[in-house]
C-alpha cells in the first residue's frame, strides 16, 4: 500500500511587505540588485588600475632615461655640428675664390699637355697670355709639344720668343714660348709673377689655324 505524502506548509516569519508591490518598490529591488554588479565591476576596474600603475611608473622612467641619454647623445653633436658648419662656409668661399680664378684652371690644361721628355722651367700667367720656358731633349719632342698646343681649343695661338740649343751640360733646346689664350671672363684677381724674358735668338709665330 503505498505511503501517503504529507506536504509540510510554508512558513515566513518575515512578511511580505506590500511597497515591494509598487512600481517604486519594484524599481529599487531592481536598482539593488543591479548595483551590486555595477559595484562588483567597478572594483574590479580600481585593482587593474592599481595594479597596472606599476607598468606606467615603469614605462615612465625607462622614457626619463632615454630622454636624459638622448640629450646627452644630442649635447656631444654640437660641437661636430658647428664643425660641419665651419667646413661648409669654408668650402663655399672656396668655391667662390675658384669661380673667380676660372682662367687659371688653363694652367692645367697647359701641365697636362707637356710631354715627359719637356722640362719647364717657369710659368707666368697673365689675363690673355701664358708665358712658359724651358727645355726640350729633341726637335721632335719640342715639335710635337708645339703642336699640341695648337690644337688645344683653350689656347688661340702660340709664340716663340727664344728657341735655342743647349750646352754638353744642358743639351737640348731651349725655349721661350707665350701662348695666347682665348676670350675668358675678366677676373678681379691679379695676374701671376712672369719670369723677366731671356735673350731672344729666335722669333716667330705659329698660327693655330682656328
Amino acid at each position: 500500500m503505498a505511503k501517503k505524502q504529507y506536504r509540510y506548509p510554508a512558513v515566513n516569519f518575515i512578511p511580505k511587505d506590500p511597497f515591494y508591490d509598487t512600481p517604486i518598490g519594484k524599481g529599487m529591488v531592481w536598482a539593488l540588485r543591479v548595483g551590486r554588479y555595477i559595484v562588483v565591476f567597478t572594483e574590479i576596474i580600481v585593482i587593474m588600475s592599481f595594479a597596472s600603475r606599476f607598468k606606467l611608473d615603469r614605462d615612465l622612467t625607462d622614457i626619463n632615461s632615454s630622454i636624459v641619454q638622448k640629450t646627452a647623445l644630442i649635447q656631444s653633436y654640437g660641437s661636430t655640428e658647428t664643425q660641419v658648419r665651419l667646413i661648409q662656409t669654408r668650402s663655399q668661399k672656396i668655391s667662390d675664390l675658384l669661380s673667380q680664378n676660372a682662367p687659371l684652371s688653363q694652367l692645367n690644361v697647359l701641365i697636362g699637355e707637356v710631354p715627359t721628355d719637356v722640362k719647364l722651367s717657369r710659368i707666368g700667367y697673365q689675363a690673355t697670355e701664358i708665358q712658359i720656358g724651358g727645355v726640350a731633349q729633341s726637335s721632335a719632342s719640342f715639335a710635337s709639344f708645339l703642336q699640341t698646343l695648337q690644337h688645344t681649343p683653350s689656347f688661340k695661338g702660340v709664340i716663340i720668343d727664344q728657341l735655342e740649343t743647349g750646352d754638353k751640360r744642358d743639351p737640348g733646346y731651349v725655349f721661350a714660348i707665350r701662348i695666347e689664350l682665348t676670350d675668358q671672363p675678366t677676373s678681379s684677381t691679379a695676374p701671376l709673377p712672369v719670369a723677366p724674358s731671356t735673350t731672344n735668338t729666335t722669333d716667330a709665330t705659329l698660327s693655330t689655324g682656328k
